[in-house]
């Protein structure tokens, strides 16, 4: 059985995760919906794993090029 190393504590906010990104604001719904559920909550404030930040990303670009794939058949 492979052993599982412990992963760091959950701490990086909603709010650092669209300061990160620079335009556009990503909720709790939001980033929920692309797979990444709060890894923690701290006096009402959602947490998550800084080593996804790079998997969020790629979720929110693929979320965004299927909207494009899906507007540019409607049109």
């Amino acid at each position: 059985v492979p052993l599982q190393r412990a992963q760091p504590a959950a701490s990086m906010t909603i709010g650092q995760i669209n300061e990160l990104l620079g335009r556009g604001k990503w909720s709790e719904a939001d980033l929920t919906a692309l797979g990444f559920p709060p890894a923690a909550t701290r006096q009402n404030t959602k947490l998550y794993h800084e080593a996804d930040f790079g998997r969020m990303c790629e979720s929110i670009i693929a979320h965004v090029r299927t909207v494009q794939h899906q507007q540019a058949k409607a049109a």
